[in-house]
C-alpha cells in the first residue's frame, strides 16, 4: 500500500510541478498543515489538509460531474 501511495505521490508531483506557481502554493499549504499540527489544532489541520487536497485535485482533474463525489470522499475520509 505504501509503495503504491508513493508512486501516486510522485506522479502528482511530476504533473503539478510543471504548473506555474504551483510549487509556491504547495509549500504554503504544507506550512499551514504543519503549523496546525504543531499547534495541536486538529480542526485547523483537517481544514488545511482538505484545502491542499482539493487544490491538488483542481490541478489534476478538470471540472466534471464527479466533483461533488470527490469532495464528499475527501470530507468522509478525513473526518476526525
Amino acid at each position: 500500500i505504501i509503495s503504491n501511495l508513493m508512486g501516486q505521490i510522485h506522479r502528482i508531483r511530476f504533473i503539478s510541478g510543471h504548473k506555474p506557481g504551483r510549487i509556491n502554493t504547495t509549500v504554503s499549504e504544507h506550512k499551514e498543515i504543519v503549523q496546525a499540527l504543531l499547534d495541536m489544532n486538529p480542526e485547523k489541520a483537517e481544514e488545511a489538509m482538505r484545502k491542499h487536497l482539493l487544490s491538488t485535485r483542481e490541478i489534476l482533474l478538470p471540472p466534471s460531474d464527479i466533483d461533488k463525489q470527490f469532495e464528499d470522499f475527501v470530507r468522509n475520509s478525513f473526518s476526525l
